[in-house]
């Protein structure tokens, strides 16, 4: 556990530090504060719960001719592209990490008074997740955030091949897109047509899906507490965002579509692991309206920010308690940590 507080900390200390600078200064403070997270990330042995599964199938996958049906295609054309390159499945792993890494933080870069809430609600309740357990939704949901600081600054050509992009690395990308469409546009009739689109996919992704259905039937949740920390996190954002009159003004409508989801979700979580899923794409469809509002405001709102910042400790307890509650158990828990080279 100690890696992950430690690099998490050296991270808080310097965000503080930030907040102080001019933006240029806070932006390559923040981008080097980002470094130890992402070398226990990079250079990590079978750690996150995913990883062993991940190493094992993208195995399979070099040594199977043709498209397996196991990945979204974009996904396995990547591994098949890498793996021309040389490179075995725990190094095309960890470059996916690296991947997801830059890209979240050059969107972020994009995006006006942008690192703040990356870093103080995007960081400690995704970042571990999705660089060392959840890969594939972690480079999907990247791309999903690349394609808004696209819509932002009007390139809608750019933002609708993100969302391409990332539903043919992981289905769900194609729902997380369209919602973050729908919220930051207000367009109900453009929103129902884009869901039309979505039908070409489900025929290309019909095998996976199926098998995916299959999946979830037979995983149900733990406890009737399942979810209930994404969902105290996700009120708690949402609370924050209410309480600046600025960021509110214009939003009653995303605010309780939001809080709609957020209520639905943890419903759908008590029974069946795919709720938990859903959550995990409302919290960061949240995170991501959060950066287009707060870019609105004139000036440095540090209530928010700071309200943002014990939001994101307690995001982060959590995260730690749910390692913990795992260690030992699995191929790749999360604890204990090692490095690839302790093999």
């Amino acid at each position: 556990m100690i890696y992950y507080f430690s690099t998490f900390f050296i991270f808080y200390f310097l965000f503080f530090i930030s907040l102080v600078l001019k933006n240029k200064s806070a932006n390559i403070l923040l981008f080097f504060a980002m470094f130890p997270m992402a070398f226990i990330v990079v250079f990590r042995g079978d750690v996150g719960v995913d990883t062993a599964t991940y190493i094992q199938l993208i195995q399979y996958i070099q040594d199977t001719p043709g498209y397996t049906n196991i990945f979204e295609p974009f996904f396995e054309l990547l591994i098949y592209v890498f793996s021309i390159m040389g490179l075995n499945a725990r190094e095309i792993v960890s470059l996916l990490s690296v991947i997801t890494i830059i890209i979240l933080l050059y969107s972020s870069y994009k995006i006006e008074k942008r690192l703040v809430i990356f870093s103080s609600c995007i960081v400690p309740m995704f970042f571990f997740d999705m660089t060392m357990n959840g890969i594939r939704y972690g480079l999907s949901f990247s791309i999903i955030l690349l394609g808004l600081s696209f819509l932002i600054r009007n390139r809608s050509a750019l933002f609708w091949m993100c969302i391409l992009l990332s539903s043919l690395i992981q289905f769900s990308g194609a729902l997380l897109g369209l919602l973050v469409y729908f919220l930051y546009t207000k367009r109900i009739r453009v929103f129902i047509y884009s869901l039309l689109l979505l039908i070409p996919l489900l025929f290309v992704f019909s095998g996976y899906l199926i098998n995916k259905v299959e999946a979830y039937q037979g995983a149900y949740v733990s406890s009737g507490l399942s979810g209930v920390s994404t969902l105290l996190i996700t009120l708690l954002v949402l609370f924050t965002w209410c309480t600046n009159k600025d960021m509110r003004y214009g939003n009653l409508f995303v605010l309780l579509t939001i809080f709609s989801l957020t209520l639905l979700s943890y419903v759908l979580a008590q029974y069946t692991y795919a709720g938990l899923r859903v959550q995990n794409i409302v919290a960061y469809t949240l995170f991501l309206m959060i950066m287009v509002n707060f870019k609105q405001l004139s000036h440095t709102d540090y209530k928010i920010i700071f309200l943002l910042f014990f939001i994101g400790l307690i995001s982060f307890a959590f995260k730690m308690k749910n390692f913990y509650d795992g260690e030992g158990i699995g191929l790749s828990p999360f604890v204990p940590y090692h490095f690839y080279w302790d093999i």
